[in-house]
């Protein structure tokens, strides 16, 4: 495997951490739909920021799970949990293409799946899971829903949310690093201390003069908090020449509780480079771009 390495440097929640395009422990992305396969399946409608959960039983001696997010109205992410909270794997392709999490000799017992909208509106998906060999019984029971933004949310919490989307901002620096010299899609996994974090998936496009980036990234906190930031559709960031600071851009950040959105450069409105922005409130500040010393290592296949 032929890897170039890029050192760069930014904060993530304060902690050094390795990004790499290195395959998920665990779980892969590939796929058998031959026959003789023990299969559960089941629709439903999403709508943003809403997350569904289900659980599915493993037998004992089972030789492959695997779990797809399929038929998709609109971006839908995939988590799959195992018995203890691992092992565990995260699917969030762009869109409507299908996310898929597959295991080898998964553990015997009760497992979770999340399925969680990122699009606006409603939208229709399925959910499958099947099981080898052809004599395991696979099941698929809906548990619980919820919403990431909670009708109540009090102003404590769009401060905290506000707080904890500053404190992500000198990431860019890293991502922005990573995409010069950059052309094309391109996926990785981070880590820290030697712990699958997270995944970030990056499309960088060379115009004009310009680079334009889009990413989504989806990183697990501390105490099961889970937060994810993308740009917005057809609002990357836009970087002149060589530059780490973004001339425009508009990211959304999402927490377990609600969202905080984030405008650069030019799309701010303002004089300032970076405009943090939370609701309910509004709770807002504006940032200047910001780097640190923390250490971060890129890693590509």
């Amino acid at each position: 495997m032929d890897k170039e390495t890029i050192n760069t440097w930014g904060r993530w929640g304060g902690v050094v951490i390795a990004m790499s395009a290195l395959a998920l422990a665990g779980c892969n992305s590939s796929s058998d739909d031959g026959g003789g396969i023990n299969t559960a399946s089941e629709s439903r409608s999403i709508s943003e920021d809403v997350w569904h959960e289900y659980e599915t039983e493993v037998p004992a001696d089972t030789t492959k799970l695997t779990v797809r997010l399929h038929e998709l109205g609109g971006d839908a992410d995939l988590w799959v949990i195992g018995p203890g909270g691992a092992p565990s794997c995260g699917s969030f392709n762009a869109g409507t293409q299908p996310d898929e999490c597959e295991f080898d000799d998964p553990r015997e017992g009760s497992w979770t799946i999340e399925v969680e909208g990122w699009d606006p509106g409603t939208y229709n998906y399925r959910l499958t899971v099947t099981l080898e060999p052809s004599d395991r019984e696979a099941t698929l029971e809906f548990v619980d829903e919820g919403s990431w933004a909670p009708a109540a949310a009090t102003l404590a919490a769009s401060q905290d949310r506000h707080d904890r989307a500053a404190d992500q901002l000198s990431l860019l620096t890293a991502i922005a690093e990573l995409s010069i010299g950059q052309n094309g899609e391109a996926d990785y996994y981070f880590k820290q201390d030697d712990q699958l974090m997270g995944q970030l998936q990056m499309n960088v496009t060379q115009h004009q003069g310009q680079r334009e980036v889009s990413f989504k990234l989806v990183a697990e906190a501390h105490a099961g908090e889970r937060l994810v930031m993308s740009t917005l559709p057809g609002q990357p960031m836009v970087f002149d020449g060589m530059a780490t600071q973004a001339a425009q851009g508009v990211l959304a950040f999402r927490s377990n509780d609600g969202r905080a959105e984030l405008s650069l450069g030019q799309d701010t409105a303002t004089a300032a480079d970076i405009r943090v922005l939370a609701e309910p409130g509004p709770v807002f500040s504006e940032q200047s771009w910001m780097q640190d010393d923390t250490q971060l290592e890129f890693i590509r296949h």
